[in-house]
């Protein structure tokens, strides 16, 4: 459905956790995959985390209520960010930094089949960010989930003089930008 607005510049189908040269990594590039939540991650993400609502682990009780079945947890659905990050961009050399939003638009059901289209919205190359759009989607097309991250893209083993240091920033052409620095009591603040 997507695709065929045309909303979809390039899709990369297969990718399991690449390790790009973060140079390739641009605006526009989308990483496609699918996923499902059935009793097994259910269970035992309430095991993990101590949630223990009806709503997510109790057959009988979830068929008396609305959804007529178990409800994934939220947080579960949520990890889709961390499989986006890890395994797709920038794959083994990334570290989420900061999950901006994550909006949640419907429940999803125990075993439905989501599809899930993280973005590169925006490419930061000085410090090595990438901003990624994270959407989920259910049956019919139907949002689910929206999210937005900061992930930093993590070099390989480079050389100390390699890594990105306030003389490399300041080197850099920065013109047409705003920088707001806080706490001045270490890193670029310091310096």
């Amino acid at each position: 459905h997507l695709l065929a607005q045309g909303e979809l510049r390039r899709v990369v189908e297969k990718f399991a956790c690449p390790d790009p040269d973060f140079e390739t990594l641009q605006v526009g590039l989308v990483a496609e995959f699918s996923a499902c939540f059935g009793a097994v991650e259910i269970d035992n993400f309430a095991r993990l985390c101590g949630d223990w609502n009806p709503q997510h682990v109790d057959d009988d009780y979830a068929r008396r209520r609305r959804f007529r079945r178990r409800v994934a947890h939220g947080m579960l659905v949520a990890s889709v960010i961390s499989r986006a990050a890890g395994m797709h961009f920038p794959g083994k050399q990334s570290l989420v930094m900061q999950v901006e939003q994550i909006t949640f638009h419907d429940p999803v059901m125990e075993d439905e089949e989501l599809r899930c289209i993280t973005t590169i919205a925006e490419v930061q190359r000085v410090f090595r960010v990438l901003i990624l759009d994270v959407r989920l989607f259910g049956r019919y097309g139907k949002p689910k989930m929206t999210s937005r991250l900061k992930v930093q893209y993590r070099p390989r083993a480079e050389a100390p003089n390699s890594a990105v240091t306030v003389e490399n920033v300041m080197q850099s052409d920065l013109s047409g930008h705003v920088a707001l620095v806080t706490g001045a009591s270490r890193g670029i603040g310091a310096a």
